[in-house]
């Protein structure tokens, strides 16, 4: 039912009825903007009391237009709610179930903002993505069938922040993890002119207690892609799995240049194509030694 106003009632508590019929006619949105305006006039209890009284009347004037005002509604209870909670209290007439989801979807919304807000400001989220980038250059010798090779390679490596909850993880074992990308092409010398081409990810791991220290160990693994230019030598296939373990040390650098710091190791490579693809084969390993800036 609803009375048709010509002038608007002069109460002390009109304005806060007509904020409270705003509220009820124009969507959630409005019920945020309402409520955040009554907070920040430092209000909150006085205001809300005026706007309950306007809702006991059934009926809210707006500038002479027929409204009818019932808090009944649930769509701002959740934002009262969350500003004042006893007054909410006070207020919940409507139906307890739809009043109890209300409650528990705000509950729900306002965890989840809770979880995102903090993931992204933590310490581990900070340093999600790139962590360094730089040049890699590697020297490496291998001999196949009494063949020998000389393998000059040079790329670029880009380092990368595990998962959150991996990272903390292995934090809780003493260790630091991260992720590397590695592109590099090579030059084959040696009793055969050819190329290579090489993309590998590797997981790197160093020791957590060591991270301020001048010079820092670490062990990398990782298997990829290679293609090779060698032919007729038993490999099998010209693309082949590229299997990598190696270990080395990671020295700060002075001011002057533009890394902060260089990596010294060895690696152990074995080519092959497991049985996969093509004929055959007999596989190929090579040593490196392994430079590089980050």
């Amino acid at each position: 039912m609803s009375t048709t106003m010509t002038k608007p009632i002069s109460t002390p508590g009109s304005a806060a009825c007509t904020a409270a019929s705003d509220l009820a006619f124009t969507g959630p949105a409005a019920c945020t903007a309402s409520a955040l305006r009554i907070a920040a006039t430092s209000r909150i209890a006085a205001a809300m009391s005026l706007a309950t009284e306007c809702g006991t009347k059934r009926n809210a004037p707006r500038s002479g237009t027929s409204i009818k005002l019932s808090y009944r509604y649930p769509i701002c209870e959740p934002v009262y709610a969350r500003i004042n909670p006893h007054l909410a209290a006070r207020r919940r007439r409507g139906p307890p179930g739809i009043m109890r989801i209300g409650s528990a979807t705000t509950r729900a919304a306002t965890t989840l903002a809770l979880v995102v807000l903090t993931g992204f400001s933590s310490p581990e989220t900070a340093r999600a993505g790139v962590i360094s980038h730089g040049p890699i250059f590697a020297f490496g010798a291998s001999e196949i069938k009494d063949l020998q090779y000389f393998i000059p390679t040079f790329g670029l490596r880009v380092e990368l922040a595990p998962a959150r909850g991996l990272g903390r993880w292995m934090h809780g074992i003493g260790t630091d993890l991260t992720f590397v990308l590695e592109a590099v092409g090579a030059a084959v010398t040696g009793d055969d002119s050819t190329f290579e081409a090489q993309l590998l990810p590797l997981a790197r791991f160093e020791p957590r207690t060591w991270q301020d220290h001048a010079w820092l160990p670490f062990l990398e693994l990782g298997i990829g892609v290679v293609y090779t230019g060698l032919d007729d030598i038993g490999l099998g296939d010209n693309v082949l799995f590229s299997n990598n373990v190696g270990a080395g040390v990671s020295l700060k650098l002075p001011q002057p240049f533009p890394f902060k710091r260089s990596s010294v190791g060895y690696r152990f490579r074995h080519a092959s194509h497991a049985g996969l693809l093509g004929d055959k084969n007999v596989g190929s390993n090579t040593h490196y030694l392994t430079i590089t800036f980050e």
